[in-house]
């Protein structure tokens, strides 16, 4: 098995050099947005590991990472006749000390539930989906499709007292299915994109339902394909996983959400 880390740089090349050639090749396609964000992200939810099945969780916010941060992304969206590429990358870094409220064991090492921690998570959520336009028009669009999610997971829990540090880092890919749906009232437009999945394998198990809603507002530019438009969105991330990390067994439920703020640059 590859290292998580090497996966991990994999997994992000992949889809940056896919919207790298999209990008590249603007001229030859019927319409190619790309939308640099900058959200604002809540993480709350619960984690629990046990090198036997974990009996309690611990609440993260309580743990020190229940503020909001700032989360940098871009998105990519090809339209190439009635198929519509969609690829998006983000990521966002929490830290804070807490108390667990919930004992966990990971790597051999044990933190008890009451014990002051420092708490750190870096998330990574890479995207790429292919839907297919169903009413494919000027005014109006819907389409259904799929496509796959990888989430790049960091996190840990540093003891404050006995400085014990319990580590969890992995890569999941998630294949899911997709919808979005987009209407267009001038110069303004609403659209969202949905996608999930629910799977199990080899004792593993996850959930994962990605909402993506926005409203566009063109700024420059008018029939003509370079234009500049301003995005005012919503993401909302949900996540249910049942993993082997090692000897060990994790149990998390993460839920990211929070309003973003964009500039769309359309050729």
């Amino acid at each position: 098995m590859q290292p998580t880390s090497t996966r991990a740089q994999r997994a992000r090349l992949t889809i940056l050099l896919a919207a790298g050639l999209l990008l590249s090749s603007a001229c030859a396609l019927p319409g190619l947005d790309a939308t640099p964000r900058v959200s604002s992200l809540s993480l709350s939810g619960d984690f629990g590991a046990s090198s036997g099945s974990v009996s309690a969780q611990a609440d993260l916010e309580r743990a020190g990472l229940g503020s909001s941060e700032t989360a940098t992304g871009v998105r990519v969206d090809a339209k190439v006749g009635a198929p519509h590429i969609v690829f998006s990358v983000d990521q966002v870094s929490y830290s804070g000390t807490g108390t667990l409220d919930a004992t966990i064991s990971l790597g051999g090492n044990t933190i008890t539930s009451g014990t002051a921690v420092r708490s750190e998570a870096d998330l990574g959520v890479y995207s790429a989906l292919l839907l297919f336009d169903l009413i494919p028009g000027s005014n109006a669009e819907l389409g259904i499709g799929f496509g796959a999610t990888i989430l790049d997971v960091d996190a840990s829990f540093r003891d404050l007292g006995t400085n014990t540090l319990l580590n969890t880092n992995e890569t999941i890919p998630v294949p899911v299915v997709a919808a979005n749906a987009g209407l267009q009232f001038g110069d303004l437009e609403l659209a969202a994109v949905a996608s999930g999945m629910s799977i199990g394998t080899g004792g593993n198990s996850g959930t994962l339902v990605d909402i993506d809603a926005f409203g566009c507002w063109r700024l420059l530019g008018g029939t003509s394909r370079l234009r500049g438009s301003l995005i005012l969105g919503w993401r909302q991330l949900d996540i249910d996983a049942e993993y082997d990390s090692g000897s060990d067994n994790v149990d998390a439920s993460l839920t990211l959400s929070g309003p973003y703020l964009g500039l769309e640059l359309s050729l």
